[in-house]
């Protein structure tokens, strides 16, 4: 017999999914060391259920490391089990709690978590690490970066009733410690390849990896990540003085999202002397600067923050927003993810 689908969360598991959400986040950002007990006990216990013996678990202080030493030993390296255990002890799984959700919730209650946990998660910890390192090195599990799938499936089991078996709940147990134990990993035959998480992890008020003055992300290896708001950026974008730099020097970069970036480090009022006023409303004013061989201008927004500095002053700011912008509302909004209509509304509350 069926049991009823359940639509909606009651006040105190609105409560609960909220602060899970914040927990898991804090989990993924952590830079705490590993927990090399607890995420070497889960090894055993996964290897285990493939019907192999224990690995060794050769410890690395980062993935660029970790990826060296990879290469050194692929030689010497048995079968990669990154198939088969990806196959057998997570694809498996997911299929499997996947049921037993869409089971016992309604579909806007699945959306509701979906975008609370699933996609809220992944954006702010997976796709961020993967648009910036994803491309440098290859792990095919992410640790404490893959928060985003065993919150979204443990919550409801544990929040609003009971969904999975025993065996389900202990299997997501792995996963679960493993993003609260270790950063990425890959497991060979006889051996897993484990790394350390990162020793510093810096975001913006979006989530998004950023730092303004150093590195975004340093490992325990010394490798180091420059981004500017999720932009992964060489290090003299960061740390060389933008009043070096000339406009012809910024327009000769190929990439646009860089060129974007060093547009804004440029500063607000050089930008302005060579720009054209677009529009301007209360918001403030939109701008736009031709862009040699592109048939795209490079379109940003001149506001003033509307919160002083100790000494009175406010600052003013320019954003780079899409070259389609009509009005500098339009523009503001897009920083923040809003429409117009809903930046309106939420500035005057």
């Amino acid at each position: 017999m069926s049991r009823t689908k359940i639509d909606a969360l009651t006040p105190e598991q609105e409560q609960s999914l909220a602060a899970y959400r914040e927990e898991w986040l804090r989990v993924g950002r952590s830079c705490e060391p590993a927990n090399r007990a607890e995420a070497e006990r889960v090894f055993v216990a996964m290897y285990a259920a493939l019907g192999k013996p224990a690995p060794k678990v050769w410890w690395c202080d980062g993935p660029a490391t970790g990826s060296l030493v990879r290469a050194i030993l692929r030689a010497n390296l048995w079968a990669n089990l990154e198939v088969n255990l990806d196959a057998n002890l997570r694809a498996n799984l997911w299929a499997n709690l996947r049921v037993n959700v869409w089971d016992n919730l309604g579909a806007n209650l699945r959306d509701n978590l979906w975008g609370n946990l699933w996609d809220n998660l992944r954006d702010n910890l997976w796709d961020n690490l993967e648009a910036n390192l994803g491309a440098s090195v290859y792990w095919p599990f992410r640790g404490r970066h893959e928060a985003y799938w065993t919150a979204y499936y443990s919550w409801p089991d544990m929040a609003i009733r009971p969904m999975h078996t025993e065996e389900q709940r202990e299997r997501l147990g792995w996963w679960l410690t493993l993003a609260r134990s270790c950063g990425w990993w890959q497991p060979y035959e006889n051996i897993v390849f484990a790394c350390e998480p990162p020793s510093k992890q810096s975001v913006d008020e979006n989530g998004r990896l950023h730092c303004a003055d150093g590195p975004a992300m340093v490992c325990r290896d010394g490798w180091e990540v420059y981004a500017w708001h999720n932009v992964r950026v060489e290090r003299a974008v960061i740390m060389d003085d933008p009043a070096t730099w000339t406009l012809a020097d910024i327009m000769a970069e190929q990439n646009a999202e860089v060129r974007r970036v060093k547009l804004e480090r440029f500063g607000g009022e050089r930008l302005r002397n060579h720009a054209t006023l677009r529009q301007q409303d209360d918001t403030g004013r939109l701008y736009e600067l031709a862009v040699p061989g592109d048939d795209e201008p490079c379109v940003f927004v001149d506001v003033e923050n509307s919160t002083p500095e100790p000494d009175g002053t406010f600052k003013r700011y320019c954003l780079m927003v899409p070259p389609t912008t009509r009005t500098c509302t339009e523009g503001v909004a897009w920083t923040f993810g809003l429409s117009p209509t809903e930046y309106v509304l939420a500035a005057q509350t």
